[in-house]
């Protein structure tokens, strides 16, 4: 898997123009008479993303010979961090869809607006959302914090053999 070069490009994500859109999973078909109907087309549903990016032009000119060479003209999946959560920063695997026009910043920066496609999914452990349903979430990360603070030393002492 290849990761985006954030050593050389950065992290930092603008503020501005940033936008997050989850793509539908279902289909809908609306019927003559009666509800409409929806259909699962996609199991694990992708995200749009608008982010843009200040970089100088060395940065500029590394950025696209990676597109072009690692990621394959924006056909091949990478690791990104982005700011999905507002501040937190979360890897995320994308791939680029679009690089729209550069528009100059300062003295020698460029803004550089890309659309990403992300997979996006949150992969929870069954159960975990009909136990919030039922307990709620203080309840949960009660329990969370109750599995942290187990030990299996009782075990251990209540096995030992003694010669």
């Amino acid at each position: 898997m290849v990761d985006f070069p954030e050593a050389i490009l950065g992290r930092a994500v603008l503020r501005e123009g940033f936008a997050y859109e989850r793509n539908s999973a279902i289909e809908r078909t609306e019927m003559d008479s009666g509800l409409a109907r929806g259909r699962l087309i996609n199991a694990n549903p992708t995200a749009r993303v608008s982010c843009a990016f200040v970089w100088d032009e060395t940065q500029v000119q590394f950025f696209e010979a990676w597109l072009q060479t690692s990621a394959r003209y924006g056909a091949a999946w990478f690791n990104i961090y982005l700011p999905l959560e507002g501040n937190t920063y979360r890897k995320v695997l994308a791939r680029v869809v679009s690089v729209q026009q550069r528009k100059p910043r300062a003295v020698g920066l460029m803004t550089v607006p890309l659309e990403l496609e992300i997979h996006d999914a949150v992969i929870l452990p069954d159960g975990i959302v009909d136990l919030v349903l039922e307990f709620g979430t203080s309840a949960l990360q009660q329990a969370v914090a109750d599995i942290g603070t187990l030990s299996l030393e009782p075990f251990f002492l209540a096995w030992r053999f003694d010669a």
